[in-house]
């Protein structure tokens, strides 16, 4: 399973991913052509990933430029690192037998890209230890557009253990500015086919630096190459260029349907006219059985660029036996300059990658019209941006402590207050216009109040729809539970339970979020299953439950796993959605009572150095309307922890490290 993180964390911490998110990913759908095989070794693609950043959930993705979609990855100043892909190497099929990798990346800017490099390293992620690590210089010969930046990377076995971790990403070292965009990874190496399997094996790759295995190799030279040093020379007027042959029985036990070829095409001169072609002969009569060609004359092939040929054949199966051969050519058909490298083919229909159907082809040009549907991805990206303000009042808490917005206090700014308390202190901050900073209004040590008692379980909201929020103490031992306000200075009981909450509600954590959006703006706690949300509303001194069930229309969007935070964060009443199952997932969602509505999945920006919230261990999220009572903001309190059986919700050891420090922020939605 993929993620995209950053390096920095790959670093000091040794995760490896779960992806694209929200990565996105292209690969070509069509059927499988499954038949059976020869026991065989074969070099072929053992693996193959494409980021084109379109959605991605990360804050170094910008629109300000792109190649292909209408996103791509910046490097600047404060980016140092650029996305990463990221794999566990026993994640990789046939990981043994890997021997090269290669990576095709565009890359855009204004001035020449200097010291910034592609790195592809290894790491044993047990020990902390670099095992492998190449970083291979950015092209930028043409500036102001986009540059084709090829790479090859020779892998050696002792670099092959199944627990180590595969990177690749861009180090922008001396902090230049510059995109990246379309990143393409392909691992090769040998494969053994046994028995009945699918043809989607059988993917030959040459890339013409050895001749073995290739028909007409004397046009292959040291020259300008996509990848390594040689590549099939084509210019001075050649015609022709190798010729791969195979026997049908060399490869499947029936003929197949399809083969699919593509090439990497450099031409010199202009308006090449370079073609691939697949063909079969009837050796006894010597007739030609089917001939097929895709030509590089009606596209965009530009000069001193690389650009990537495509070809689909459909093979006419019924007329071929096993002992038929399928000859691929390269024909420089216009006998212009062009340098041919990378040639690849497969037998047969690809197989779709499991569990991720395909929907981008980035080769594909179509004039259809996307028609997004409700609470399916793609989702628009929008940044909540962080706001200037000081926070040195709340420099002595983390994550671990406890974090409650309300307006605790009838005062005529009606702003929402801050109680913040760790093991020794309680604390209402507030925010003060005058010296946009936060300041303290109240203080008084936990064991001067019993209110605090870590036996309790503390959740504010505006419970009685008053206008104000009250303090509601659970008793976590017996679910007996009392409500108090901010009065004179002091926390004052003025409601005491009937009746107990029964414990199956805040066991487990669950009632930790608050709503009003099912209750008519009055707060209530909100547990969330599989089936159903359930609201506790207080009533005459009794928590009501009332289930209401989850249509099939809001199992798309929520999860008992979810956190929700409720707030004006940009028109109306919304609630915005945490889930850490496989990454921070983080989403700007719109409620009428039950019908959920994902209007957008939220980044964070404007933060310093690398400093994103969401690349922490422990981010802990507090909603309220601190800055002014028209919009709500959200308070990010970060921190990594140092236990090593950390479960994201409680941590024993807190701790900062200096390249991700202990950070506290206020961010806002930006406006569109």
């Amino acid at each position: 399973m993929l993620r995209f993180v950053h390096p920095v964390i790959l670093v000091i911490f040794i995760l490896t991913l779960a992806a694209c998110s929200n990565h996105s990913e292209s690969t070509t759908t069509q059927n499988t052509d499954s038949i059976s095989v020869k026991d065989s070794i074969v070099f072929t693609k053992l693996f193959s990933e494409t980021i084109d950043m379109e959605n991605l959930l990360d804050g170094r993705i910008s629109s300000e430029q792109f190649s292909s979609g209408k996103l791509s990855n910046k490097l600047s100043k404060d980016v140092e690192f650029g996305v990463s892909f990221t794999k566990i190497l026993s994640e990789i099929p046939s990981f043994s037998g890997i021997q090269k990798i290669t990576v095709d990346v565009k890359s855009f800017s204004i001035q020449k890209i200097k010291d910034a490099v592609l790195v592809v390293s290894i790491d044993n992620g047990k020990e902390q230890k670099n095992i492998f690590w190449d970083g291979k210089p950015f092209q930028s010969d043409t500036l102001n557009k986009w540059n084709n930046n090829a790479y090859s990377y020779e892998i050696k076995p002792e670099y092959l253990k199944p627990e180590y971790t595969l990177s690749v990403y861009a180090w922008n070292k001396t902090k230049e500015e510059f995109y990246i965009d379309d990143i393409v990874v392909n691992i090769f190496g040998t494969t053994k086919i046994i028995g009945k399997t699918s043809i989607s094996n059988s993917n030959f790759f040459y890339d013409f630096e050895s001749s073995e295995g290739i028909i007409g190799a004397e046009n292959i030279k040291i020259t300008t190459a996509h990848s390594g040093k040689k590549a099939i020379d084509l210019t001075g007027g050649n015609e022709y260029g190798p010729s791969i042959v195979k026997t049908i029985k060399e490869i499947a036990t029936v003929p197949f349907k399809k083969v699919s070829a593509s090439v990497w095409v450099y031409p010199t001169s202009e308006k090449p006219n370079l073609v691939i072609t697949a063909s079969s002969v009837n050796e006894k009569n010597n007739e030609t059985i089917f001939w097929e060609g895709k030509s590089t004359e009606n596209s965009e092939f530009p000069i001193n660029t690389w650009t990537k040929l495509n070809a689909s054949f459909n093979i006419p199966s019924e007329k071929l036996s096993v002992d038929n051969k399928i000859q691929i050519n390269i024909w420089n058909k216009g006998k212009t300059n062009v340098i041919v490298d990378d040639l690849e083919i497969v037998y047969g229909f690809p197989n779709e990658r499991k569990g991720i159907p395909s929907l981008v082809d980035l080769n594909a040009i179509s004039n259809k019209t996307f028609v997004p549907v409700k609470n399916t991805p793609p989702f628009p990206i929008q940044y909540l941006n962080k706001q200037k303000v000081n926070l040195s009042v709340l420099n002595n808490f983390t994550s671990n402590d406890l974090f409650m917005a309300g307006d605790f206090i009838n005062d005529k700014n009606n702003v929402d207050e801050l109680l913040c308390v760790n093991a020794t202190t309680a604390k209402i901050v507030a925010y003060n216009t005058s010296n946009n900073a936060f300041e303290i209004i109240w203080e008084a040590s936990v064991s001067a109040t019993p209110v605090f008692g870590t036996k309790n379980k503390l959740l504010a909201g505006d419970f009685d729809a008053n206008g104000s929020d009250e303090l509601l103490v659970i008793d976590t031992q017996n679910g007996m539970w009392q409500m108090f306000r901010f009065s004179n200075k002091q926390w004052e009981p003025f409601i005491a339970g009937k009746k107990s909450i029964s414990k199956k509600w805040f066991d487990k954590g669950s009632a930790s979020s608050i709503t009003s959006v099912f209750t008519n703006n009055k707060a209530a706690l909100t547990i969330v299953s599989q089936k159903s949300i359930t609201t506790l509303t207080m009533n005459n001194g009794e928590f009501i439950e009332k289930e209401l069930p989850i249509t099939a229309n809001n199992k798309l969007v929520v999860n008992p796993n979810d956190l929700f935070f409720e707030g004006s964060f940009e028109n109306g009443i919304e609630l915005i959605k945490l889930n850490t199952e496989w990454r921070f997932d983080l989403k700007l969602v719109s409620a009428a009572q039950t019908d959920f509505t994902i209007k957008s999945m939220l980044d964070f920006k404007g933060y310093e150095n690398d400093f994103n919230p969401k690349y922490y261990e422990f981010t802990k999220l507090i909603a309220g309307n601190f800055l002014t009572n028209k919009k709500t903001n959200l308070l990010t309190i970060s921190c990594n922890c140092a236990d090593t059986n950390f479960n994201g919700i409680e941590c024993n050891t807190i701790e900062n490290i200096k390249t991700l420090p202990n950070t506290i922020s206020i961010y806002s939605i930006e406006n569109k």
